[in-house]
């Protein structure tokens, strides 16, 4: 059973070593499969319910990623529940960072707001940058990001 989601969604993510992040939809492609998502602290035994969730913002996470979706339409990612007054001006999509490992270079990514599987266009950037972690990230890669990042936190 596929599992319906939109933006303003909010979604628990189990860790690799136990316990829950906590995500919300802000962007998602138009023909599905891409999501762009804001991550949070802290790390949770259980998935956060949505009075835990509703006062955060922006300013309070840890992370924003661009993913596939299927484990969220799996059900794999729980949803909590959704933001009925969900704003994109209060949810904006972040540039990400795409880095050259061989001559030290850095380029900010910029999706289309409308469809953030369209690459608008790239621009060199410092390469100690402080932007999101660029490419399309898969489930399991979403997991490990969220696993070392609030297990350090």
């Amino acid at each position: 059973m596929a599992h319906k989601y939109s933006e303003g969604t909010w979604f628990a993510v189990p860790l690799r070593n136990g316990g829950f992040a906590t995500g919300i939809v802000t962007r998602k492609s138009k023909k599905g499969g891409v999501v762009v998502a804001y991550y949070f602290r802290p790390l949770r035994d259980t998935p956060s319910t949505m009075e835990e969730v509703a006062p955060l913002s922006v300013a309070d996470a840890l992370i924003a990623l661009r993913s596939g979706d299927v484990s969220i339409k799996k059900g794999l990612w729980p949803i909590i529940g959704h933001t009925a007054s969900f704003s994109r001006e209060e949810w904006p999509t972040p540039l990400f960072m795409r880095k050259q490992e061989i001559g030290d270079k850095a380029y900010a990514m910029a999706y289309d707001d409308e469809d953030v599987s369209v690459l608008l266009r790239e621009e060199l950037v410092a390469y100690d940058a402080n932007l999101s972690p660029g490419g399309l990230h898969g489930d399991g890669a979403v997991e490990l990001i969220l696993t070392s990042a609030l297990k350090a936190n």
